[in-house]
């Protein structure tokens, strides 16, 4: 017999209550009102990561400036269109590709108008006196990408007929902060900030953003994100010091190896001898202007080699093959970052392409879902907060093809057409709301019973109509 969900059997009610209570006990058992202090050692991420490794510099710095670019509008959904509201969430959430992103244009103007006038666009411009809405959406992005989590302070009226509404948004920074875990699984007393002055913050004016996380210990672990470097620390370990391995290669390389006499018996050569074959090796048998000429050695010396280039030591492979993991850690295509023969024009293109989808977008859908809990603030179920993708050429498609493509979608309207080709909405002309066929096509009822049975028949036959 089925049953709705949540439905309990008077017989089986003891049962269940003994099952939710030692479920009870065990998220009770997980959180034990303990400090959960960043011990993942979120600074040297910082420190030691972005602060000192050029590829990991420059793969979050790209991505952070990127999707810094793409400004945030306030919306308010036009009435009836919640569904529409819902498939465009999807078209442009975590999961966004180039075609999807291409039907949210599509849908956009008619799920949602602007709404210039409203406050909140002032905060998304300025969230706070110390900062722009640029440089706070790269902190906001940064801190996560390097961090695994971003939190947002809400500072909120406290009293009058505007009490919780927002007057400004910092960022904090995660490695500075401490979870107090409360005697629930996911419950937090507060968020404790150790810095020049110590301050504890109540969970309700914390905006925490995190990736997920599967490490669950007594100390409340899990309620911080993982930070994406945490599986590549040996990775950033290993660039370090190939790194490292190549500046003291050049700086402090030293003599190549040793020239000795191998004559058995031969004595000494004294210091006029000694500085007079430095003097023929260096002045006649290195040098670029050596290159290829024929040295001659007069007597029987012997050469011990201690020294090692990079290529000996692999060590431009093997920065390669760090980069590539750094770059594959945060969705990143590696061929923005290699000088390889194949960094053509249209390689280019479509690795940025694949950087805006798959690195930048992600981040963006992350920030808009916090700034639509501060949009909840204002009371108002219609208001919505939404990132622009007008500002990435990578994800327009060449108008040539994209007009060959459309000329046969009949089943879109023109209206539709201009939205999808980056237009905007024509509100003045009702044609373009309407649908238009083909003239060539027409229902199979109305086709000729004679020549559709002909037409039939040399489907059947496979026989080519021209013969």
């Amino acid at each position: 017999m089925l049953r709705p969900l949540g439905f309990v059997d008077a017989s089986q009610g003891s049962a269940v209550m003994q099952a939710q209570s030692s479920l009870n006990r065990l998220f009770r058992a997980v959180g034990l009102s303990l400090y959960s202090p960043s011990d993942w050692k979120m600074d040297e991420y910082i420190d030691k990561g972005y602060a000192d490794n050029a590829t990991l510099y420059s793969v979050v710095n790209r991505i952070m400036r990127s999707a810094a670019l793409a400004p945030f509008k306030v919306y308010r959904v036009k009435d009836g269109q919640e569904a529409k509201h819902l498939k465009y969430k999807a078209f442009t959430g975590s999961g966004a590709t180039a075609e999807s992103l291409q039907q949210a244009a599509r849908i956009k103007s008619l799920t949602y108008e602007e709404d210039t006038s409203h406050e909140l666009n002032t905060l998304i411009e300025k969230p706070n006196k110390y900062q722009g809405g640029n440089e706070f959406t790269q902190l906001s992005i940064g801190y996560k990408l390097l961090t695994g989590n971003r939190l947002w302070f809400k500072n909120v009226l406290d009293a009058g007929a505007d009490a919780g509404k927002p007057i400004a948004i910092y960022n904090l920074p995660p490695q500075c902060a401490n979870i107090l875990a409360g005697s629930v699984m996911y419950d937090i007393i507060a968020y404790e900030f150790q810095m020049v002055v110590n301050a504890r913050i109540e969970p309700n004016l914390i905006i925490h953003s995190r990736y997920p996380n599967f490490t669950f210990d007594g100390s409340g672990s899990h309620l911080w994100g993982m930070a994406p470097m945490q599986s590549g620390r040996r990775t950033l370990d290993r660039s370090n010091k190939a790194e490292r391995r190549a500046v003291t290669l050049l700086d402090k390389a030293g003599a190549a190896g040793i020239l000795f006499n191998k004559l058995q018996g031969a004595k000494d050569m004294d210091s006029v001898k000694e500085g007079k074959l430095k003097y023929k090796l260096n002045e006649e048998i290195l040098g670029s202007e050596n290159a290829a000429a024929i040295a001659i050695a007069n007597g029987d010396l012997g050469y011990i080699n201690f020294g090692q280039t990079a290529v000996d030591m692999d060590l431009i492979n093997q920065e390669r093959y760090t980069d590539e993991k750094i770059c594959n850690i945060f969705h990143a295509p590696p061929g923005l970052w290699s000088a390889s023969a194949n960094a053509t024009d249209n390689n280019i293109k479509a690795w940025m392409k694949q950087l805006i989808t798959q690195a930048v977008i992600p981040e963006l859908s992350s920030l808009r879902d916090d700034w639509n809990e501060i949009a909840k603030l204002y009371r108002d179920k219609n208001l919505y907060v939404d990132y622009s993708l007008e500002c990435y050429p990578e994800l327009i498609e060449d108008q040539n093809q994209l007009a060959a493509r459309l000329e046969k979608m009949w089943y879109y309207t023109g209206q539709e057409k201009r939205l999808m080709t980056g237009g905007d909405e024509d509100l003045n002309e009702p044609m373009l709301n309407k649908y238009f066929i083909p003239s060539s096509l027409k229902e199979i009822n109305d086709a000729n019973p004679d020549s559709l049975q002909n037409e039939l028949d040399r489907i059947d036959n496979d026989v080519d109509p021209k013969l």
